[in-house]
């Protein structure tokens, strides 16, 4: 009786951790893509949600600059993201802190899909922009 009863609560621990996956679409990374003003992918990589709710946004990235795109604000690295969501708008600022180093995102997110403008902002101001797009694929 005993072995039964562990059998199915392990089962049930399979089942249940099963649907979390599905049922959350921050527990997947979102496939990131950006591109410059005319339309060159200039930025590949992932951002992972950590946090998403009232109190504010915050997840990790890894991204890598493609085709040697400059004024990207991203090489190849890592970092960790904050924002604020506002009904289905999402800011995101990849460098937080930084007041000459920052890649800001702002778009709109709709289950598995992000997508909005990004810009790379320094002293001089905007030097570089585009569009993005996260999926979970």
């Amino acid at each position: 009786m005993r072995t039964a009863i562990f059998g199915s609560l392990i089962v049930l621990t399979f089942v249940f951790a099963g649907c979390k996956g599905t049922l959350d679409p921050f527990a997947e990374p979102y496939n990131y893509h950006a591109y410059d003003q005319s339309g060159k992918l200039v930025v590949t990589g992932y951002l992972k949600f950590e946090q998403m709710d009232i109190e504010g946004v915050w997840g990790y990235w890894h991204l890598t600059n493609k085709n040697g795109a400059d004024h990207t604000g991203i090489s190849e690295s890592f970092g960790k993201f904050e924002g604020f969501l506002k009904g289905d708008a999402l800011y995101l600022d990849l460098h937080p802190g930084w007041k000459d180093n920052n890649v800001i995102l702002q778009g709109l997110i709709s289950g598995k899909r992000y997508e909005g403008d990004w810009a790379y902002i320094g002293f001089p101001g905007v030097m570089n922009e585009g569009e993005f797009e996260a999926t979970i694929d």
